[in-house]
């Protein structure tokens, strides 16, 4: 009896392994789906489906890292979070502002500004100066603040999180890829925050101390400010910055019909070589694959877009074909062609060209917006080089000659010149005649 029980159990062990084995290869198998070919280019990667609590791509998401920008997601949390109107007002001090670094708002002592505006300016502007003045402003000091950051975080369950200051500046506060993801969550789910965060920018209002400021998103994901190389339609706000400690680092949000993912990347390079931020072309890459949202040639640098009309070139020869002088490419939708958001505009600075052209010659460019939003612009340019004619050519500029302006004022002066002689002339044969009739 003892035996059977033993293989019984033996056997029960078995099967459990095998649907381990099992269970963690489906869970290999759907993370494997999600792949990033510049993982080597970022410290921490974390890809996130925030509906089902499940990871889709992760490197080093349990390891410590300055978390520079970010920590602006945290300090927004707690100030709303402590706040009962956002229209309410505060008076700025210089407490408020002693000891701020790096990106301002130009706050001033005295200056009365409304919540809604200093948070504004925090989670679109990523404005240092705001941080410190809600920070103040709503637990008395910056130390009291910091205090409830990295309470919220233990709340949240983020245990491996400790903040310094509310800015990020600082890069010895320390975070994980992981812990972000679930202040993110919170952050996410608070749809105030996240449309402040999406807007690609935003007018303050006028205050007792400066007038209407036009401030940016400092996220090049939302907002043209610094490139437009990175826009995606498809991200939701969130945060982006970067420290010598932290990298550069973007935490950003996707809704996907009904699923909701956040994507995170910390501790990325910049290739000096190819201008690449490496924070937002892995983000680009993993919301690419989640929405089937890739890098689209919108059109290519061979494509004919247009011809110009061509003078002094040679007999049959009247135009010039003109192309994009490279791909127009933007991240987009695999449907953006039928949304009816994509808007092409073509601006020349030429109607017509004379001979000799080179192929390459800059005559215009190419603007390409989507849902109102600038994504690409490149230069229209010739494409091909056509040689003058110097008869056809001269036939041109004595043509161009004689319906210019110029030249009209010659045959108007030549006119005027010879009515004149006419009147003259006809002056002085009347007076003539009227000696030659006289009697003496």
């Amino acid at each position: 009896m003892k035996r059977n029980i033993k293989i019984i159990s033996g056997l029960c062990a078995v099967i459990l392994l095998l649907i381990n084995v099992f269970a963690v290869s489906v869970l290999s198998a759907s993370a494997n789906d999600i792949t990033c070919s510049n993982g080597d280019k970022a410290y921490a990667i974390y890809l996130y489906n925030a509906t089902d609590n499940k990871p889709l791509f992760a490197q080093n998401v349990d390891k410590t890292i300055s978390p520079a920008s970010t920590v602006k997601l945290m300090t927004a949390l707690v100030a709303f979070e402590s706040i009962d109107d956002e229209n309410a007002t505060v008076t700025v001090t210089e407490a408020m502002l002693s000891g701020v670094e790096g990106n301002s708002l130009g706050l001033s002592a005295g200056e009365v500004i409304s919540y809604k505006s200093l948070i504004i300016a925090l989670v679109c502007g990523g404005y240092n100066d705001a941080a410190r003045v809600l920070a103040v402003s709503v637990a008395g000091s910056v130390d009291a603040f910091v205090s409830k950051m990295n309470a919220r975080a233990q709340k949240l369950g983020a245990l491996n999180t400790i903040y310094t200051e509310p800015t990020g500046i600082d890069d010895a506060a320390q975070t994980t890829a992981a812990d972000t993801m679930l202040i993110a969550r919170e952050f996410m789910n608070n749809s105030v925050l996240l449309d402040y965060s999406s807007l690609p920018s935003y007018k303050l209002p006028t205050t007792n101390k400066s007038n209407e400021k036009h401030i940016y998103n400092r996220n090049a994901l939302k907002s043209s400010y610094t490139t437009i190389k990175y826009l995606n339609p498809n991200a939701l706000g969130m945060n982006a910055g970067m420290t010598s400690g932290g990298g550069y680092c973007v935490v950003t949000g996707v809704k996907n019909g009904n699923q909701e993912y956040i994507c995170i990347v910390m501790g990325a390079k910049h290739g000096a070589e190819t201008d690449t931020t490496y924070s937002y072309s892995i983000a680009n890459e993993l919301i690419g694959q989640i929405t089937r949202l890739g890098e689209r040639i919108i059109l290519p640098s061979n494509k004919i877009i247009s011809q110009l009309p061509i003078n002094g070139a040679k007999l049959g020869k009247e135009s010039v074909d003109v192309r994009p002088k490279n791909d127009v490419s933007a991240y987009l939708p695999s449907d953006y062609e039928s949304s009816g958001l994509l808007e092409i505009t073509y601006v020349y600075t030429e109607d017509t060209l004379t001979a000799p052209i080179t192929e390459g010659k800059t005559v215009g460019s190419i603007i390409v917006s989507y849902n109102d939003e600038i994504i690409a612009v490149t230069d229209i340019v010739t494409a091909e080089t056509v040689e003058r004619e110097l008869i056809i050519y001269a036939l041109y500029v004595i043509k161009k000659f004689l319906v210019s302006r110029k030249f009209l004022l010659i045959l108007l002066s030549l006119a005027i010149i010879i009515t004149v002689k006419l009147i003259i002339s006809a002056r002085a044969s009347r007076k003539k005649g009227r000696y030659v009739g006289r009697r003496y």
